[in-house]
């Protein structure tokens, strides 16, 4: 009897669940996607110190 893995896709978004959603004047106004698995990536060091050149501020890096 062969063994089920899981889909390559849950493998690679287990990190959790994202909603995207409209902003306007600091308020949500609708949600564009809701329920959308993602996984988070290591920022490397050329995108990181690219970034900071620019005067822009990396935190995180997600696989939808």
């Amino acid at each position: 009897m062969p063994i089920s893995k899981r889909p390559q896709n849950e493998a690679l978004f287990n990190d959790g669940v994202l909603a995207v959603c409209a902003v306007e004047k600091n308020r949500i106004t609708r949600t564009k996607i809701d329920r959308l698995r993602y996984g988070e990536k290591t920022v490397g060091f050329n995108r990181f110190f690219g970034a900071k050149a620019a005067d822009i501020n990396i935190d995180r890096v997600l696989r939808l």
